[in-house]
């Protein structure tokens, strides 16, 4: 049963100051990412409507790998922050380095697997030969070093796991 009380709620400057320091500057970082990728879209829109087709599909696959390969990062806060409550140096370094070997294994198999399907993933999103293209030699610059995303978001992942977010955001 669930019940739910006005007098019960309270609020601590505390928490709300440390929820702040950490959440800020993660908020920042991901902004960055979002203006970039516009700016990548700007350029992308000067090439005419076939090129924007071509690589948005190459986008749409591109953010299922992400997805699966950002999940990494996820797991390195949450475990980080876990040990280095219970105080476990120990357990933080096995964490990083377990999880950067994981993202970088599955962000490589990923990236193979993307481009070696490469025109018949896109074709699910787009038709014409030329749309396939354009997407194609997105994919060809982006995935062979997806294994880097991975690891970009990793270490991050772990600082923030020991209650720091602004030296990640500066990175």
């Amino acid at each position: 049963l669930f019940s739910f009380s006005l007098k019960n709620i309270s609020f601590s400057v505390h928490k709300l100051k440390k929820i702040l320091i950490i959440g800020i500057p993660a908020g920042i970082q991901g902004s960055v990412f979002s203006i970039s990728n516009a700016f990548l879209q700007s350029g992308v829109n000067s090439f005419g409507e076939i090129a924007v087709a071509g690589s948005g599909a190459t986008a749409n696959i591109e953010s299922l790998l992400y997805v699966t390969v950002a999940s990494f990062q996820s797991a390195a806060t949450t475990f980080t922050s876990r040990f280095m409550g219970e105080g476990n140096i120990k357990r933080v370094k096995h964490v990083f380095f377990t999880v950067i070997c994981l993202s970088a294994i599955t962000g490589i198999v990923l990236g193979l697997t993307a481009f070696t399907f490469g025109r018949s993933l896109i074709s699910i999103y787009v038709d014409g030969a030329e749309a396939i293209q354009y997407g194609y030699e997105r994919l060809c610059i982006t995935f062979p070093i997806y294994f880097l995303a991975g690891l970009m978001g990793t270490l991050p992942g772990c600082i923030r796991g020991m209650g720091q977010s602004l030296p990640p955001t500066i990175i």
